[in-house]
């Protein structure tokens, strides 16, 4: 298995960003972003008064038979927007070092993965 640390790029502070190869190409790890919005989501709910009490009169308005009622989709959508706008939805990467190393990162992965000869292919070579 490959080493967390050596498979990650520094972006901003503590947040790193992993690169993965997947079958179809490559995946952006956003583990330490994703553990971020969700403690600030967490924190303002507790800390902000009037986001703390929406959530809890959504809860409260909550149907067991329907949660999906359209009486609460606007209430909630809003709410979410909010949310993420405390949050935040962008992970600067700073500094040119950094930006290379994260560019470098996603196309050596993309390269190493889309491009090596299909397993098949490579056995029926050796066959020939």
């Amino acid at each position: 298995m490959t080493d967390k640390k050596l498979s990650t790029v520094p972006a901003a502070g503590n947040l790193r960003i992993g690169v993965d190869p997947i079958p179809a190409g490559i995946a952006l790890d956003l583990e330490p972003f994703a553990q971020l919005v969700a403690h600030t989501v967490v924190e303002r709910l507790m800390n902000d008064r009037d986001l703390g009490e929406r959530f809890d009169r959504l809860r409260d308005e909550q149907s067991p038979s329907d949660p999906y009622a359209i009486e609460r989709a606007l209430p909630f959508e809003q709410l979410v927007d909010d949310l993420v706008a405390a949050a935040g939805t962008k992970v600067p990467v700073y500094g040119l070092r950094r930006c290379l190393q994260l560019a470098t990162r996603i196309i050596s992965t993309a390269v190493d993965k889309l491009c090596a000869p299909d397993a098949d292919q490579a056995e029926g070579r050796a066959a020939a």
